[in-house]
Parts: C-alpha cells; sequence; structure tokens
C-alpha cells in the first residue's frame, strides 16, 4: 500500500479540489425523438451534477484527514525509488539496502556493533539484533557502495578508523574489519560516496583535527589531515546537485566550518560560515537542488542555514526556525518522496517534535509533538516503501521506532519492540 507523505501544506487540510465534469462521450441521437432524447439527457446531467455537488462537501471532509499521497508537482520527472535514491545518501546508522530493506547498525552499550534489519521493504518487520563487531567507541554508520553491498564505518577504542565492506542483512557475522588507520581518532566519523562511486571517509581526532581517506583502486588511500581550523564535534558530508563532496562540521568558535571538493579527492580551502551554534549539523538536499544546514543554536533553538543558489557554496545567513524551541540534542532532517524537508528535535522531557517544508507554498508548518520518550534521535530514513521511519534511543535504553500511518493519524506512534541496551550518550 503507497503510504500518505507530507507535502507543504499541514496535514489537516485538503490537498485536492474535486471538480466534477460530466459530459456525453456520445453525439446526440438523430431519430427524430432526438429532442426528446436530449431532454432527458439534459435532466440526467443537472442529476448527476446535483448529485456531485452535494458529495462534495463530504469527500473533502474525508481527503482533510490525511496528506495527500500524490507526488507534489504533477507531470514531474518520475522521482527514484527509494533503495536508488539511497545509493547517493551519506552514510548514516540507518539505510536501504539495495533490496529497498532498512538495515540499522548500532554501538550498544557494551561497546558490541549490532545489526537489526526488516525482512521486508516496505513497513517490514525487523530481524536481529546480530552481532557483527566489537569495540566501537562511537557511533556506527553505514551506506550502499556502488556494488549496492552495504558498507559500514566505526571509529574503535584504540582510535583507529574501520570499515567493514560487508556490513547489510546478508552479510558474514561477525564482519570482517578492516583498519584504514588512525590512532587518535574520535567520535563518529562522517562517510559518503563521491561522484565517482566511491567511498570517502572523514573522522577526527582529539585535537579537533580532521582526517580524510577514500578508496582507490581496490583499497584505501593513506589516512592524511585535511588543512583548516579544529573542529569541535563530529563532522558531516553530504553531495550537492552537481555530485560534489561538501564537509561540514563546527569549529573551535561554534561557527560552521564548511569545505567542499574541488575535484574527486581533492578540496578546496575551508571556511567559516554563519554564527555561533551547537552540536552536530545535519544538511540534506531540497526541492530546488540547494543544501539545507539544520543544527542548534546557542540559545538550544534550532538554526537553518539555506544555499543562495542551488550547487553554488554560498550560504544566506541563518535564521531560527520560530516557535517553541524543542531542541534538546542535535536536530535531524530529512526529504520525504515529495520533496518535503522534515525536520525532527527531542524536547526536554523525551517527546519528539516535527516540522516540515516543501515545494508548493515553502512555509514552514509549527512544531508538532509527536510524543515519545526518546533520550537521543538516531536516525530519520524513508523505508523501501518511501514511508518516513524516526529511530531513537528511549530513555530505557532500548531501541524505539515511529513511522508514517495509513490510517487517519500521521504517525503509528511509538513502539518499544526493537530491543537492544544502548547507552544514550
Amino acid at each position: 500500500m503507497r503510504m500518505p507523505r507530507f507535502d507543504d501544506q499541514p496535514v489537516d487540510q485538503p490537498h485536492d479540489e474535486m471538480s466534477p465534469n460530466p459530459r456525453s462521450d456520445h453525439p446526440a441521437d438523430a431519430r427524430p425523438d432526438a429532442p426528446h432524447r436530449q431532454n432527458r439527457m439534459g435532466l440526467l446531467v443537472a442529476s448527476v451534477c446535483g448529485i456531485a455537488l452535494i458529495a462534495a462537501p463530504l469527500v473533502w471532509a474525508v481527503t482533510a484527514q490525511r496528506p495527500s499521497s500524490v507526488p507534489a508537482g504533477l507531470g514531474a520527472p518520475a522521482q527514484p525509488g527509494p533503495a536508488e535514491h539511497a545509493g547517493s545518501l551519506p552514510a548514516g546508522p540507518a539505510n536501504l539496502d539495495a533490496r529497498g530493506r532498512l538495515a540499522l547498525v548500532a554501538r550498544q552499550a557494551d561497546g558490541s556493533v549490532g545489526l537489526k534489519y526488516q525482512r521486508e521493504s516496505d513497513r517490514g518487520q525487523w530481524d536481529g539484533w546480530y552481532a557483527i563487531g566489537r569495540g566501537a567507541a562511537g557511533d556506527v554508520v553505514t551506506a550502499q557502495d556502488s556494488r549496492g553491498g552495504m558498507g559500514a564505518f566505526l571509529i574503535d577504542t584504540g582510535g583507529a578508523l574501520q570499515f567493514a565492506a560487508e556490513a547489510g542483512p546478508e552479510s558474514p557475522r561477525p564482519a570482517e574489519w578492516t583498519d584504514l588507520g588512525g590512532t587518535d581518532l574520535r567520535g563518529t566519523p562522517a562517510a559518503s560516496r563521491n561522484a565517482d562511486g566511491r567511498f570517502v571517509v572523514v573522522a577526527r581526532d582529539s585535537g579537533g583535527r580532521l582526517h580524510e581517506t577514500h578508496q582507490v583502486g581496490d583499497g584505501w588511500s593513506d589516512l592524511r589531515e585535511l588543512a583548516g581550523p579544529p573542529v569541535d564535534g563530529d563532522p558531516v558530508l553530504r553531495q550537492d546537485n552537481q555530485q560534489r563532496l561538501n564537509l561540514f562540521a563546527l569549529d573551535g568558535e561554534q561557527r560552521l566550518r564548511v569545505q567542499r571538493e574541488s575535484v574527486p579527492g581533492e578540496w578546496e580551502p575551508a571556511r567559516p560560515v554563519g554564527e555561533r551554534f551547537a552540536g552536530r549539523p545535519s544538511v540534506v538536499v531540497d526541492w530546488d537542488g540547494k543544501q539545507r544546514v539544520y543544527v542548534r543554536g546557542t540559545d538550544g533553538g534550532v538554526q537553518e542555514m539555506v544555499e543562495t543558489e542551488a550547487g553554488s557554496g554560498r550560504w544566506a545567513d541563518s535564521t531560527e526556525l520560530s516557535g517553541d524551541a524543542p531542541a534538546k540534542g542535535d536536530p535531524i532532517a530529512t526529504v520525504d518522496p515529495n520533496s518535503t524537508v522534515v525536520v525532527f528535535a527531542v524536547a526536554e522531557d523525551g517527546s519528539v517534535h516535527e516540522r516540515f517544508i516543501g515545494p508548493k507554498k515553502k512555509r514552514w508548518t509549527e512544531w508538532r509533538p509527536l510524543d515519545g520518550q526518546v533520550e537521543r534521535l538516531l536516525a530519520a530514513v524513508q523505508d523501501g516503501g518511501g514511508t518516513l521511519v524516526v529511530l531513537g534511543i528511549g530513555k530505557t535504553g532500548s531501541m524505539e521506532q515511529n513511522y508514517q500511518s495509513s490510517g487517519p493519524a500521521p504517525w503509528e506512534g511509538w513502539q518499544h519492540g526493537l530491543g537492544g541496551r544502548f547507552a544514550p550518550r
């Protein structure tokens, strides 16, 4: 079943207007009694129109209860399926494999790496947890490689960057991990495919210096330090609409440090952008091909920065998403199949809040609570059917999920059955 989608209107508004246009597809009868038949036809048409006018408010009332499943922009080019689209997305704790199944990797409280995955591609039940590694110091991230396999990255307790080429649902357990270098790395690495389809990975060390490695031939380049000021927090990698990688992190002055690839494997000088922020940024590409960055401000509110032109690398001033800011930790942004940008944030009481903006009205909704008892958001992604799934670590230490509903309510509600034991961090 195709799930309802976000678009740029609040979910309690109708999206499609019913416009009856009854007509006869047959020419008027040419027999002598044709005038009488035409009169009867006129009465029939009038009756149908009257019924349609009576029924229209009822149809409107039904459609007003749920968001439209019609993609924004009729006649627009067909969008790639979620599994195909996932191949261009950066690595994250949850991602789609080539069969459209969500695969979730996470560091459990004992430092082991657990794998859980959907049995089917659309709102399927989950299998796992399966142990695929040990000794993770921070979060584990995974992404599709150019063959559709699932690669995973982590920094171990010895400060080294580790890579597992096969870390998906059908991979061996435990996975085979390869040391990519480093002895003093910290936190969670950032990884993405570049324009050539090869993985690029960036990680920070204890002094905030960023280090990069990328696939070359059948192996990896040496881990090298990137020029630029030290950072305060984990980096983020994202392809822009020109398939050029962009690197984001907060510098020591809490400004956004932005660095772009000039060509695959080479980087332009880093430069600061925006005001003072806190935490790790979340980056998406919107319906116009512009990058949008969401990050906590120093006052706890969620700040937004948008590229002035798609792929330009130039940024407008940051603005705060108005309303009662629910940001307890780092916000997470994602894009639904309608190209609607959706931002999630956690309030102090553990409830998750959302707001969204889309390509039609280009106007933000208000913050809306999704309830929950979440300590930390982990991921917000599309499953194989295009349904948005939100995953987070609950206050009890278990993995929790919420996903879009096919009923009148926009979300199914938080489910606690994913199990596991995780440290909130």
